[in-house]
C-alpha cells in the first residue's frame, strides 16, 4: 500500500479542489466547503483536474464514478505527480473501493449519505448524543421521498435541499441525467 501522504504545510487549510462530473454535486460541495472558510476550485473531470500544477490545493475531494477516469485512477495520477494533499473519495459503495483507495493513497472514502442503507439508524444514534440539539442534512433530494419519514422519525429536524432548476430539461442537464426534478419535488413534499 502507498504511504498516506499529507499536507506538507503547517498552516490552516485554505484551498480545496472538488472533482465531480455532475454540476449539482460540485455546487453543493463548493458551498459546504466554503462554509468552513476554504477557497474552492471545481473541475468536471479527472483530465481537467490534472491540467493544473501539483501542490496548489490543501484538500482534494473527488467523486468515484466519472466518465473519463474514476476517483481512484485520478488519485493515483495525483500521487504519481507528487501531490501530497489529503484526497477524499466520495462513493455510494465505499466498501467496494476501500482496498484500491488505500493502495493509491486516498486519505478517506466517504459514503454519499442518502445511499447509505443505515442512514436513519445513524441519524437516530446521533440524536441520542448528549449536546447535539439539532440535526440537519444537505441533499440533492432525488432519493428523499423514500427516506423522509424514517429520517424524521430518527431525529432529523432540518434539511437543505439543493434544487437549482425546476425546468425538467435543465435539471437533467445539471444532474448528468441522474435524477428527475419530479423526484426532488416528491421528496420535498414527503419531508414537509
Amino acid at each position: 500500500a502507498a504511504p498516506q501522504p499529507g499536507r506538507t504545510g503547517t498552516g490552516p487549510m485554505r484551498t480545496a479542489l472538488v472533482v465531480d462530473d455532475l454540476q449539482i454535486n460540485r455546487m453543493i460541495l463548493e458551498r459546504q466547503l466554503a462554509t468552513i472558510g476554504l477557497s474552492v476550485t471545481t473541475r468536471r473531470s479527472g483530465a481537467e483536474a490534472l491540467a493544473g500544477p501539483a501542490g496548489q490545493f490543501d484538500l482534494i475531494v473527488t467523486d468515484h464514478q466519472m466518465p473519463d477516469m474514476d476517483g481512484t485512477e485520478l488519485a493515483a495520477a495525483f500521487r504519481a505527480r507528487g501531490e501530497t494533499a489529503p484526497i477524499l473519495l466520495l462513493s455510494s459503495a465505499p466498501s467496494a473501493v476501500s482496498s484500491r483507495a488505500a493502495e493509491v493513497g486516498i486519505t478517506a472514502v466517504l459514503q454519499k449519505p442518502l445511499l447509505r442503507r443505515d442512514l436513519p439508524r445513524l441519524v437516530a444514534r446521533l440524536a441520542q448524543v448528549e449536546g447535539i440539539d439539532d440535526l440537519a442534512m444537505t441533499t440533492n433530494g432525488t432519493l428523499l421521498a423514500r427516506h423522509a419519514r424514517a429520517l424524521r422519525e430518527a431525529g432529523l429536524r432540518r434539511l437543505t435541499i439543493s434544487l437549482d432548476a425546476l425546468d425538467p430539461d435543465l435539471f437533467r442537464s445539471l444532474s448528468g441525467d441522474r435524477g428527475h426534478v419530479d423526484d426532488v419535488l416528491a421528496g420535498i413534499a414527503a419531508a414537509e
